[in-house]
């Protein structure tokens, strides 16, 4: 037993000691760093063919490059330009924030009228806007009050407030009235809106000169700062039984005209407390009287219209032209510019089946309606698109010639007032014959009705 105990203990002798020597031997030995680079090795041989690649999508690589939203997809050479215009203006939030009540909206009867005043805030970046009384530092500032009659669901009676006065400019706290006596009507005790609006930092030169991206005559302005803002009374009012209701869809504009669509680039169509389109129709009220005859003699006498060929008078007559929302919109876009698309294509504007269940209706197919779109006679049509002009609706001439009970001319007897029916009639081959009369024999049907 002690011969094994000795022999343990010089066994464990023995291993310590070369543990040790084995630890100081490490730290005599390599330094671990990486060695020197070799020199480079032939080269490889030749690895074998990879797979061929897809064949381009060209119909992907089309919607791929498209700018839908972009002004260039329709209008190609200014389109970039009018399009950086448009983000210029669209794409910041406006600093500027008009607001009122409807206890901010006051009359007083007068002068054989009412003297309308409405009291209203400015806000700029959140805080109060400070400005003379004039508010010379905007460059835009309109208040209006119109009627709305639910009756015939016509606006009309539209006033301008245009006397500015500041009650307390150091709180943004501004006052405007029209002259005295100068409104029809007191709007807190009608049926009535109130509608304003305020713009400043013009983004585009307007001045008509030589560098000028407008021209001197046009209603068209962009601004970096925008605020719309309105209220409303009765059957004014949004929601309201027998309010206004529009057959369009301000995003109809909006896919050209930019995001929120401000009208001339300053009036919006959706305005808060009031339908869709009657912020515009404060100005464009439905009885309102135009300057645009030349809209419908461009498209129906071309060559008269482009040699100066008729008096203003003439024109007048000829062509008497009411500036309401249709109108200005219709003629705006199938006259004066050949719309994008097709003017068939009531969907652009009137995007929900509602609205276009509204304006197919037979009974919006009277000469008001269809005179918004089309000419009458087209005489002297351009060249080689007679009476059917691209992207312009053609005129009645033209739908309507091979039609002999069509006998009465469409220039004179209607603009005095004789109304007729006529009858848009096609058979199972998809002809069209236009009738005065209400039946046909045979195989045609009536598609559309004209009275």
């Amino acid at each position: 037993m002690k011969r094994f105990k000795a022999f343990r203990r010089w066994s464990w002798s023995i291993l310590v000691v070369s543990a040790m020597a084995f630890a100081m031997g490490g730290c005599s030995g390599d330094d671990g760093k990486d060695g020197a680079q070799g020199p480079q090795g032939p080269e490889g041989p030749q690895g074998p063919e990879g797979p061929a690649a897809p064949e381009p999508d060209a119909v992907q690589a089309a919607i791929d490059s498209a700018q839908v939203e972009s002004c260039a997809t329709c209008h190609g050479g200014i389109g970039d330009q009018h399009q950086a215009i448009y983000d210029l203006s669209y794409n910041s939030k406006s600093n500027l924030e008009l607001m009122f009540a409807t206890t901010d909206v006051s009359s007083v009867a007068e002068a054989g009228g009412f003297t309308v005043t409405v009291d209203f805030t400015i806000t700029d970046a959140g805080l109060p806007y400070q400005d003379t009384g004039e508010l010379l530092g905007l460059n835009q500032k309109r208040f209006y009050t119109v009627q709305h009659f639910s009756a015939t669901d016509e606006y009309l009676n539209s006033c301008s407030l245009r006397n500015f006065t500041a009650v307390d400019a150091a709180n943004g706290q501004y006052s405007v009235s029209s002259n005295a006596g100068g409104c029809d009507f007191a709007p807190e005790s009608s049926d009535a809106q109130v509608y304003g609006y305020i713009a400043r930092g013009e983004t585009i030169e307007h001045s008509g000169g030589s560098g000028s991206e407008l021209s001197l005559d046009s209603h068209v302005h962009l601004y970096d700062d925008v605020s719309n803002w309105a209220v409303a009374f009765g059957t004014a009012v949004e929601g309201a039984a027998g309010s206004y209701v529009s057959a369009a869809d301000p995003n109809g504009c909006s896919s050209c005209h930019g995001t929120p669509y401000l009208k001339h680039g300053y009036r919006a169509a959706d305005v808060d407390n009031i339908p869709n389109f009657a912020a515009c129709k404060s100005c464009h009220y439905d009885d309102r009287g135009g300057r645009h005859e030349d809209w419908q003699y461009m498209v129906d006498q071309p060559l008269n219209w482009a040699t100066d060929a008729l008096s203003e008078a003439e024109v007048k007559a000829a062509y008497p032209y009411t500036a309401n929302v249709m109108n200005v919109t219709h003629m705006s876009h199938a006259m004066e510019f050949p719309f994008p698309q097709s003017m068939a294509n009531c969907a652009t504007c009137h995007t929900s089946a509602e609205q276009l269940t509204t304006v197919v209706d037979n009974s919006n197919f009277k000469l008001e309606t269809c005179k918004s779109c089309h000419p009458l006679q087209g005489d002297g049509a351009w060249p080689g698109e007679d009476y059917n002009q691209s992207h312009r609706a053609p005129a009645f001439a033209y739908l309507w010639q091979a039609d002999g009970d069509l006998t009465f001319d469409l220039g004179t007897k209607w603009s005095e007032g004789e109304h007729r029916t006529v009858v848009v009639w096609r058979n199972r081959h998809g002809a069209t014959r236009i009738s005065g009369v209400l039946d046909l024999p045979g195989s045609w049907r009536p598609v559309a009705l004209i009275a």
